[in-house]
This record gives structure tokens, sequence and C-alpha cells, in this order.
């Protein structure tokens, strides 16, 4: 025994979900609001490369709220409207020691459906 240990790859520090719905039948509607906050994980991992050493490289926190919104307009067809990255926040990358690696914003979605079901 004895030899080094790291984190897995891909395995955030914690993990949080939380979600609220709400579903009327009679009127056909419902909604939701779903959160997901992933705390820091490695996302590539370092080693030795062409004689040095290269720091594994963490995906720093991120916070996903989106929404979605369903309402039944015939016995087969649903408007969907979904808005998705409520909160905006960035993908950002760095290395081990801290230093920046990538930082790529992300923009909110938004998206109106008609869904067909028969």
């Amino acid at each position: 025994g004895g030899g080094a240990t790291r984190r897995l790859q891909g395995q955030p520090d914690y993990t949080f979900n939380f979600n609220v719905t709400y579903k009327d039948e009679d009127f056909g509607l419902f909604a939701g609001l779903f959160l997901n906050v992933t705390g820091e994980a490695v996302a590539i991992t370092g080693g030795p490369v062409s004689g040095a050493f290269v720091s594994d490289v963490f995906q720093r926190p991120i916070t996903n709220l989106n929404f979605t919104l369903e309402k039944e307009l015939t016995d087969h067809w649903t408007l969907v409207l979904k808005a998705t990255n409520l909160t905006g926040t960035p993908s950002i990358l760095a290395y081990e020691l801290g230093s920046l690696r990538s930082y790529e914003s992300r923009s909110r979605g938004y998206s109106l459906g008609l869904k067909g079901e028969w």
C-alpha cells in the first residue's frame, strides 16, 4: 500500500437536487422548477506529459436552475415552455493550484413547443 490517492474523475464533492412541481389534472397544467447544484469535480486528470508534470484540472461548482410549464390544449396536444440555466452560471475549468484554464459562459435557453401524443 501507501500509494498516492486522488478523487475519481467526474466525481463531485457534493450534488444537491431540489424540485418543486405542481400538477392540476382538471385544468391540464403542469409546472416544475428544478435546481441542481454540483460541487467541484476533477474534469481532466493530470500526470507526466513529455517529461513535465501537469496538474489535475477541476470543474468549479456549478448551479443549474430550470423551469418547465406544460398546458394541455386537447386530449392529444400539449403546449410546452422550457427555460434552462436561469442562473447563467458559467462553466469554469481551473488547474489544481487555482489558475484559470478555461471560462465558458453559458447562456439561458428558452423553448416553446407543441407536443402530440396518440
